[in-house]
């Protein structure tokens, strides 16, 4: 009994210790990302719900603005539009209606941003772990991905930061990272890269930075080694998250800035 008594005193502090992670974070983040390497068990599930919770907000606020954008934007009818008849152009009317609706507009966006998050911080946090090892490393899987979610606080800024410009500005981020760079309409391996250059700012430096921190400090390498198992891992999640997004793109035909993925 006194032993259950114990753990549940205990339990609210380490809690708000792990809280006051998000903060020291920002101001200290090695000494904090120390801290998440010194933690045994799974420390990850304050960043991933602030991710989870900030990019329904996202969402939510995006939703409006994106249809108010695309009703704005004109519309061609498809080929052949006049020699229908009345029946299939009223079908093909609707099925442009109910692109706008709660479902395209709110539900589906939301359960990608959810998937994007928790798919990236396994594979990213996956990738870490497995190319450290190979380099050397003796930390564990679950220091990884403590490690990945903690580094991930960065991107929550960014979002946090995307929402208070929407809600200001009324209008969407026409070209996310350095993919204002290229053309919005490249093709080929251009188009691919401007996915690249979209994932691509000072909140991803942030959290490569984090990574590094925890990384040198987890299984014994060196600082320089370390680093660049932390940029071969990212560069692998980067191209791995841009992939899908450029073959839709190309098949769809559309202009995509980036993936929905968050690490």
């Amino acid at each position: 009994m006194i032993e259950v008594e114990e753990v549940q005193q205990a339990y609210p502090s380490v809690r708000l210790k792990r809280a006051g992670w998000l903060v020291g974070v920002l101001v200290r983040p090695a000494k904090t990302m120390r801290a998440v390497v010194g933690e045994e068990k799974g420390a990850w599930h304050i960043p991933m719900l602030l991710l989870t919770l900030l990019i329904l907000a996202y969402v939510f606020v995006a939703a409006p603005l994106r249809l108010q954008a695309a009703q704005a934007a004109p519309t061609e009818p498809p080929p052949g539009f006049e020699y229908m008849s009345p029946e299939q152009q009223q079908q093909y009317m609707d099925a442009q209606a109910s692109a706008y609706g709660t479902t395209q507009t709110y539900v589906f966006p939301a359960v990608a941003g959810v998937l994007g998050i928790w798919l990236g911080w396994l594979v990213l946090g996956g990738l870490l772990h497995l190319i450290l090892t190979m380099l050397g490393s003796r930390s564990t899987s679950a220091t990884a991905f403590n490690i990945t979610a903690w580094a991930a606080v960065p991107l929550a800024v960014r979002l946090l930061v995307q929402i208070v410009y929407m809600l200001a500005a009324h209008r969407l981020i026409a070209a996310p990272g350095l993919s204002g760079i290229l053309a919005a309409d490249v093709q080929g391996a251009a188009a691919f890269g401007r996915i690249l250059l979209g994932m691509l700012d000072v909140y991803l430096l942030w959290q490569v930075l984090l990574l590094w921190l925890g990384a040198s400090v987890s299984g014994g390498l060196a600082r320089a080694r370390s680093l660049s198992g932390v940029l071969v891992a990212m560069l692998l999640y980067m191209a791995l998250a841009a992939l899908p997004v450029f073959l839709a793109a190309q098949i769809s035909g559309l202009n995509t800035e980036r993936p929905f993925f968050l690490f």
